[in-house]
């Protein structure tokens, strides 16, 4: 299947029978004089261009967390020195997982070829590389340990975005990775149609439509090794082998069961850190309706709770740390209490100003474990009240 959106968008007035009629019609990139580097810088301003799409297919661990542009063109190298090339657009989530996305347009033959084996290429000189030769990391909100985390696990969005993907690159993409991967890397390939106005494609404003055309979740199966030779942008090669042993998943997904035996196994974590996490989670239990825990993926879990879906308080056993996603109060809890809830977490933080992403460190989580389990009932409960 080449196209699954028709080449017409249409008005239409709800309630009025007969009153639809013809809007807007597929155009190409050509058509309107754009080039990659527009669709580059495009991403780049409003990443939910290619995140959209993922989001609504359930292709990121939490479909709430907001994605930033970390960069465009930034450049990849081996581990002495050689020059991979320069990732279009690179792209973090506030929880730290690293996106790769690069641009291609349907007239652009020799891209078309290379594109995806370009992308894996990257992700392949990506993981473990220093964070310190990447951009600055775009603000507060994005905690650094987090990314760190996710660059050295490999733990990627691969993304290849353009005008009308064919479907040799949808069958590219799967016999590279299919179900066969070990890495730690979702594919998805997402067309940005464009649609100009029925009358002509002069008009000043046109329509982008984000659509996934194909989704690869990793699924391993066998164990993939990327090879590369002496040439640093030579074509990526795949080989598989099957492994002697079971293979875990690439990206664990914890329960709660799992998350409690995961702080009983580790003593260094002091007790006030667990009586918080089992003190959220019975929060959680008393008001089902509206609040719920999410445990984490990787090699570690973690604890997010929300309300309304959206997240409330965050814990990590891998640093004994404590975060929270301020500008998602409000959603959470409503304005109102929202506001209490800022003043009486900015009174107990060792900050003088609560901003985006406030952090207590695994120090400081010990003294005030108990009054933010506090806090955060009583404002639950307010909320609860309001809500009934």
């Amino acid at each position: 299947m080449k196209h699954t959106l028709s080449s017409r968008l249409y008005f239409a007035h709800p309630g009025r029978i007969g009153g639809v009629r013809e809007g807007y019609q597929s155009v190409r990139a050509r058509d309107l004089g754009l080039d990659e580097g527009w669709f580059r810088d495009s991403i780049a301003a409003n990443p939910e261009l290619a995140i959209g799409p993922c989001r609504r297919a359930d292709l990121l661990d939490d479909d709430d967390e907001e994605w930033f542009c970390w960069g465009t063109e930034v450049s990849v190298n081996t581990p002495d020195a050689l020059s991979i090339g320069a990732m279009d657009v690179l792209l973090v989530s506030e929880h730290g997982r690293v996106g790769i996305v690069e641009t291609k347009l349907s007239y652009s033959s020799e891209r078309r070829r290379q594109v995806l084996a370009q992308v894996l290429d990257y992700a392949v000189h990506l993981q473990g590389v220093d964070i310190g030769g990447l951009p600055s990391i775009p603000g507060p909100q994005v905690d650094r340990n987090h990314i760190e985390d996710h660059l050295s696990r490999g733990d990627f969005l691969l993304i290849v975005a353009g005008d009308e993907l064919d479907t040799r690159a949808v069958r590219l993409g799967t016999a590279l990775l299919g179900d066969h991967v070990v890495n730690q890397w979702d594919l998805a390939l997402v067309d940005l149609a464009l649609y100009g106005t029925a009358g002509g494609v002069a008009e000043s404003e046109f329509l982008i439509v984000p659509v996934l055309r194909h989704a690869l979740v990793a699924v391993p199966r066998h164990i993939v090794r990327v090879e590369v030779g002496e040439d640093p942008r030579a074509t990526v090669r795949i080989t598989r082998e099957v492994p002697e042993g079971p293979v875990e998943p690439s990206r664990r997904r914890w329960s709660e069961k799992e998350f409690f035996d995961h702080l009983e196994a580790n003593p260094e974590l002091s007790l006030e850190f667990r009586q918080l996490a089992a003190g959220l989670v019975a929060l959680v239990k008393r008001f089902p309706q509206r609040m719920a825990a999410f445990w984490g993926t990787g090699d570690v879990p973690s604890l997010v709770v929300k309300r309304n879906g959206k997240g409330m308080v965050e814990l990590y056993p891998r640093w004994g740390t404590v975060s929270f996603r301020a500008t998602k109060f409000d959603d959470a809890l409503g304005r109102d209490v929202a506001d209490s809830y800022r003043e009486r977490l900015a009174e107990l933080l060792p900050v003088t100003k609560l901003g985006r992403y406030p952090t207590v460190q695994a120090p400081e989580t010990t003294r005030v474990a108990a009054q933010l389990l506090s806090v955060i009932e009583k404002h639950v409960e307010v909320a609860e009240s309001r809500s009934s």
